[in-house]
């Protein structure tokens, strides 16, 4: 007796698989939200992240940040964030997060005074996505900054 068989064409099943492996990360995806007149960590709409270093350990893939106009100087002005997780960091937001204009009226600028006695020579924001296989390299837009 023969059992019901059913096949899929191999790139259909390809596609399927491709699917089921990134719908984890594309469903738990968030968006944060930096200002620098913002406290604490909840990086909400409501109540903004002050800096991007407040945010970084919560990061998962696919997480959009969206950072308000100003500047941003990291921690004891010292900031070196180190993003692990592919993101999209977007900036020239306006103070509400209602309006968008980078390059003009909502400029966001990451900088850093070096004044802390310890301070050490480390790029402002870098990404290090070495666990990533080059097969599997996830989309990163850093864009407004």
């Amino acid at each position: 007796m023969k059992i019901f068989e059913f096949h899929l064409p191999r790139k259909t099943c390809c596609l399927i698989l491709l699917f089921l492996f990134l719908l984890p990360s594309l469903a738990f995806s968030r968006d944060w939200y930096i200002s620098p007149t913002g406290a604490g960590k909840k990086g909400t709409m409501e109540e903004p992240a002050g800096d991007l270093a407040y945010i970084t350990s919560s990061l998962a893939p696919g997480d959009v940040i969206k950072i308000a106009e100003g500047t941003y100087f990291g921690r004891g002005e010292n900031g070196a964030d180190v993003i692990t997780v592919p993101v999209k960091i977007i900036g020239g937001y306006s103070s509400d997060f209602s309006k968008r204009d980078p390059w003009g009226a909502y400029q966001t600028v990451f900088s850093g005074n070096n004044l802390t006695k310890n301070f050490q020579n480390l790029p402002r924001i870098s990404i290090d996505l070495s666990k990533y296989t080059q097969a599997q390299m996830p989309e990163i837009v850093i864009d407004g900054i």
